[in-house]
């Protein structure tokens, strides 16, 4: 038998494939003059596109924050306070009347010294120390005119005269975010904003659960701080949010001869979560931020010569207050690299002059070295230096740095050198370095003198 073929020639099948194209043009050509078809596409653009680009265009833009320019930032500056000499009032009677004056009454309840209530010291706190705080409010501030002070205030070189009186100085570690701990500090060390100065060691934004909590604490007590690497990177994601420049720093708030100086924001950040808080940061939160510096000069601090921390020397030193340390070979604070003092750990063989975040770094074969062996070395040396030179006009020898910033290696006490980086977002400690100026009586001659003194506390996180 014959086998039927019934396969398809090419020329029948080209030929199909055509009057099947045709039929779906055809189709569809019908389907778009369909006026029913046509305006419920554009009923259904209008229900859902007008909302979306309403969305776009109007309410996410008024959602976000209106910019603010960060302007120049100050490698350096010194403090808005100094420290004013007080009296405890174990010495009011024994220094008589006219030595001390009283300020205002400290404990008015209907004064608003308490952020949100939080830090009364009426409230039992359970984590009061075995060492208790001292009650500052009932410590009066030397008196102005008395022979003690105006012998005093010739040595502060314009401290006193260009900044405001404060009782203490409480420098507070790392404390990226974590307010419920700082919040118990402040309970602590009995925090009173009008006769107190915070000074934050940086880093007191992201990683913890309440950055944005602990920057309105800080905009309502206009707490003292220094920028730390997270502020930066927080700053630089702000930057590249709202299309500004650069980020500049100059030596000194208003000068503009280091102006060149700017960390580059090259990459393309990410919505992490350092960009979260940039996004939500308002034009004051950024007014607030600008204003604190990489460095700032505290002026005198305690400067103490045995590990226990427990006997003072002669002469206070020269407080600063940097989120990482200070490069041992800059003499002059406003001329530090921006990048070193504030993500700096160790310096690099073989000139210890190169600073590298890296604990771990090694060159050669060379382990790298922390910055502080290096600091404190170097002010040993000017110590001895400056104490042949001292005169009865010196009031400070040799500089000390309070830092954070290392949380592995934790507290780090040094005669010229103090680390308060606790690991509190770790869940580790909080820590602060309590300073004041004292008035006692001298051992050796029996007569009042100032004394720069400390108190080291910490809470658990």
């Amino acid at each position: 038998m014959n086998k039927v073929n019934d396969e398809t020639t090419p020329l029948q099948q080209d030929a199909e494939q055509y009057e099947e194209d045709w039929y779906d043009e055809y189709e569809d050509d019908t389907i778009m003059k369909n006026p029913y078809f046509r305006y419920g596409v554009y009923a259904l653009a209008a229900v859902f596109g007008l909302p979306l680009i309403y969305f776009l265009i109007i309410y996410l833009p008024n959602e976000a924050p209106a910019s603010e320019q960060i302007a120049d930032i100050a490698v350096a500056s010194k403090s808005p306070v100094y420290l004013h000499p007080v009296i405890p009032p174990s010495k009011h009677k024994s220094l008589g009347s006219e030595e001390y004056e009283h300020i205002e009454e400290e404990n008015d309840e209907d004064d608003d010294i308490y952020w949100s209530g939080e830090y009364s010291a009426d409230k039992k706190d359970p984590d009061d120390p075995i060492k208790k705080v001292p009650d500052f409010s009932k410590w009066a501030y030397l008196a102005k005119d008395s022979e003690l002070f105006q012998e005093h205030a010739k040595k502060l070189k314009g401290y006193s005269s260009t900044s405001k009186a404060t009782k203490r100085m409480i420098l507070i570690g790392d404390i990226h975010g974590s307010l419920k701990p700082l919040q118990r500090l402040l309970r602590r060390v009995k925090f009173d904003n009008r006769n107190d100065q915070i000074v934050m060691l940086g880093d007191f934004l992201a990683k913890g659960k309440d950055s944005m909590g602990v920057l309105e604490w800080a905009v309502k007590n206009n707490a003292g701080c220094v920028l730390g690497n997270h502020e930066i990177e927080i700053l630089k994601r702000y930057a590249q949010f709202h299309g500004l420049p650069k980020l500049t720093f100059v030596g000194r708030p208003g000068e503009k001869k280091n102006a060149s100086r700017t960390i580059d924001i090259d990459e393309v950040y990410d919505l992490d979560d350092l960009m979260k808080i940039a996004k939500h940061l308002s034009p004051e939160h950024i007014r607030y931020l600008r204003e604190c510096p990489l460095i700032q000069e505290l002026g005198p601090v305690p400067h103490m010569t045995n590990r226990k921390q427990t006997k003072y020397f002669a002469y206070p030193a020269e407080g600063f207050a940097a989120h990482a340390g200070l490069l041992w070979n800059v003499k002059k604070v406003e001329d530090q690299d921006p990048v070193a003092v504030t993500t700096m750990r160790n310096l690099l063989p073989p000139d210890w002059t190169i600073p590298t975040e890296d604990r771990h770094e090694k060159v050669d074969g060379v382990k790298s070295e922390a910055w502080f062996k290096h600091w404190n070395a170097q002010q040993k040396k000017d110590e001895s230096k400056e104490m042949k030179d001292i005169t009865a006009d010196s009031l400070t020898v040799g500089k000390k740095v309070y830092y954070g910033h290392d949380a592995g290696r934790g507290i780090t006490i040094k005669p010229y050198s103090t680390g308060l980086d606790s690991g509190c977002v770790y869940g580790a400690a909080l820590s602060t370095e309590i300073v004041w100026a004292e008035v006692v009586i001298s051992k050796a001659t029996g007569e009042p003198i100032i004394e720069y003194r400390h108190q080291f506390v910490q809470v658990n996180c």
